[in-house]
């Protein structure tokens, strides 16, 4: 990953509060209401959650808003770097990264499920190191009732 890359990730995640889980709920984790905090329907314009996102006419303060450091920011860019290479090296090795069992892998639909435990390992292709053995039947024997064989026929 390219520095700029990495630097990009470090500062937008330095404009997230800590306490933000995502509007879908009713409250962030410190406890503070959305609805109330924005004056009505939660407009992420109107939440100080976001720092990248806020309109500065109609942002409101919050006084559990917290927000991380340089460092938290790198730390929390690191351990998420350090999860996806196991996770990658967990799929690659074949083993479900949710229950870690080894497993035959089943294609459905466009996600790949590990049908030793049901979990979704990832939403692609199946690889063909996943994919079942194919059933060839087995060649029919040659019948010369049916053919004429030179020789076996009585014709030159």
């Amino acid at each position: 990953m390219s520095a700029a890359r990495r630097e990009a990730e470090i500062r937008k995640h330095q404009q997230k509060c800590l306490n933000f889980n995502g509007i879908m709920n009713d409250r962030c984790r410190a406890g503070i209401d959305y609805d109330e905090q924005a004056g009505g329907p939660p407009a992420l314009k109107k939440l100080p959650c976001l720092l990248r996102m806020q309109d500065p006419d109609r942002a409101v303060a919050c006084p559990s808003a917290h927000y991380p450091t340089r460092e938290e920011a790198e730390a929390w860019r690191e351990e998420s770097s350090r999860h996806i290479r196991e996770w990658a090296e967990e799929v690659g090795r074949g083993v479900c990264p949710n229950c870690k069992k080894d497993g035959r892998w089943r294609q459905v639909g466009r996600c790949v499920y590990c049908e030793g435990c049901g979990h979704r390992i990832y939403q692609g292709t199946l690889p063909d190191s996943k994919k079942p053995p194919r059933h060839e039947p087995p060649p029919l024997p040659f019948n010369s009732r049916f053919y004429d064989v030179p020789g076996e026929s009585g014709m030159p």
